[in-house]
């Protein structure tokens, strides 16, 4: 009977621990979006809508990480969570940045946007890049589209892979690596965007180099949005990501 509790307990307690990091899944989505939205030259009536739109499904997200982080409740998960939490940097982890990099988000290059939203975005948003984060569009040179960006997530579904989720699982939420005996605050890894060939962090970070740095725009990708906008069309799309608890009406 104790043993049938235990692992009750223990299936409560993943699928909240995979409710939270799929909700902070959501808020990195629309604090990255929002980026882009405050960056743009226009304040036409469509491109506010939109800008509302963002900001009501952040507003939404913000609450529904607080729900399942309740429901963590204060026993050692919580605590642990707290301690780990309570390091800004804490999405630095290795097995995090390597994550980001091999996704080809901004770790992969020397830019360090990521390290950077500590500072600058929401606290429970800060971490790694979306797929609307606006450096990467403006490097990757194209824009996806809503079933594009529904089947990327799907790929790294943290409810669905469990030796993805077991990865990312330790990292954010213990601080710890499969890989690695090193204390949660030595795997942190900063200043990835100052290395180079010389750097043993270089291979770490997906520090690649080579990036055409006249790709597309920041100004081409605010056009873009900018004509969605107008046609009235952007809204629907951004709605149609495809991410877990993404609705703001429910």
């Amino acid at each position: 009977m104790h043993k049938e509790n235990h692992e009750n307990d223990k299936q409560h307690c993943t699928s909240q621990i995979q409710s939270l990091l799929c909700t902070e899944r959501d808020l990195r989505h629309d604090a990255q979006e929002e980026e882009l939205a405050r960056d743009l030259p226009y304040r036409t009536e469509e491109i506010m809508t939109w800008f509302e739109k963002v900001n009501k499904s952040l507003w939404y997200h913000k609450r529904k990480w607080w729900k399942y982080r309740s429901e963590l409740g204060q026993g050692a998960v919580a605590r642990a969570f707290d301690l780990w939490r309570s390091n800004p940097a804490w999405y630095m982890h290795e097995v995090l940045v390597e994550d980001c990099a091999q996704k080809q988000g901004c770790c992969a290059r020397g830019c360090g946007c990521c390290e950077k939203r500590q500072k600058t975005s929401t606290r429970l948003a800060a971490g790694h890049c979306a797929l609307t984060c606006p450096c990467c569009r403006r490097l990757r040179g194209f824009e996806l589209t809503p079933e594009e960006q529904k089947n990327i997530y799907n790929d790294f579904d943290l409810q669905g892979d469990k030796t993805f989720y077991d990865r990312i699982e330790l990292a954010s939420i213990w601080g710890l690596s499969l890989n690695s005996d090193k204390a949660p605050d030595d795997l942190i890894k900063l200043g990835c965007e100052l290395g180079d060939a010389e750097n043993p962090d270089d291979e770490l970070c997906g520090i690649d180099r080579t990036d055409d740095e006249d790709g597309f725009s920041s100004k081409t990708v605010s056009s873009w949005i900018v004509a969605k906008c107008e046609q009235g069309v952007y809204g629907e799309e951004m709605d149609g990501r495809g991410l877990k608890n993404n609705n703001p009406g429910a």
